[in-house]
This record gives structure tokens, sequence and C-alpha cells, in this order.
């Protein structure tokens, strides 16, 4: 098992988190670990509205993980990919 692989994508999870406040809920099920790595098989992300104000939903240093695909301005929507 690849234990840093894991810790790699908890890190990164915390990451989209600290830089995503209307992320409101996150479900990765399951994450799998095998000696090449670990994979989310399986997420489902519940965003809030946005606060208004001044400020990007994503800053420039997120994680490949979160790309912003705004269609509204009071809801986002991010395309998440594999963690590895």
């Amino acid at each position: 098992m690849d234990r840093r692989a894991l810790v790699t994508v908890l890190e990164q999870v915390a990451r989209v988190a600290e830089e995503v406040p209307e992320l409101a809920e996150l479900d990765l099920n399951p994450i799998l670990v095998s000696p090449d790595g670990a994979l989310a098989v399986d997420c489902k992300a519940r965003l809030a509205p946005r606060k208004p104000g001044p400020g990007p939903a994503v800053s420039r240093d997120a994680p490949a993980a979160a790309v912003p695909q705004r269609r509204d301005p009071a809801r986002a929507s991010y395309e998440l990919k594999p963690l590895y």
C-alpha cells in the first residue's frame, strides 16, 4: 500500500476545501490505495452559493483538481480530475 499517495490525496482535498469556500460537502468513496498509488473512484460535492463580494472562487495556486466552470454567478461547477 502506498501510504504517501494516500496522504497526498488527503492533502490535495484539504487544499481544495481551503481554496473553494463554496464547498459545503465532499464525499470520496472509495479511495483505492495500492502499491501504484491512490485514486478516488467516485466523488460527490455539494457547493453552497458564493457569498457576494470580491475575490475568485479558486486562487491561481489551486490544485489542478479544481477547474472552475462558471455557469451561474451564484453557483459554481468544478470538474474533478484524478489526484495522482
